[in-house]
């Protein structure tokens, strides 16, 4: 078992201390708990972890298996709703019909 980065300095990280610190850098979702203090699976890693990651020499599996998942964008999708957001049906609305 590992880290999915190297440190800085190009060597396998001996704590788990400071690749939380250096996760929690990053702009995104946070490991393992995201900021609405629910679980969060992944992990995210931008520029903003670079200080403390060896980023540009790419991430390393943490174990034998498979990758199932991953997404590399340079900008996320704006998942803004469209209009007034009050007007959404709920369940109760669509039961009535």
């Amino acid at each position: 078992m590992g880290y999915p980065f190297k440190a800085k300095d190009g060597k396998p990280f001996a704590d788990a201390q400071p690749v939380y610190e250096g996760l929690a850098l990053a702009r995104g979702g946070h490991f393992p708990l995201g900021s609405n203090g629910h679980f969060h699976g992944g992990i995210h890693f931008d520029r903003a972890t670079a200080n403390v990651f060896a980023i540009d020499e790419g991430v390393q599996c943490l174990a034998d298996g498979e990758i199932v998942a991953y997404r590399l964008d340079k900008k996320y999708p704006d998942a803004t709703p469209a209009g007034d957001a009050s007007a959404v049906e709920s369940p109760k609305d669509k039961a009535a019909l």
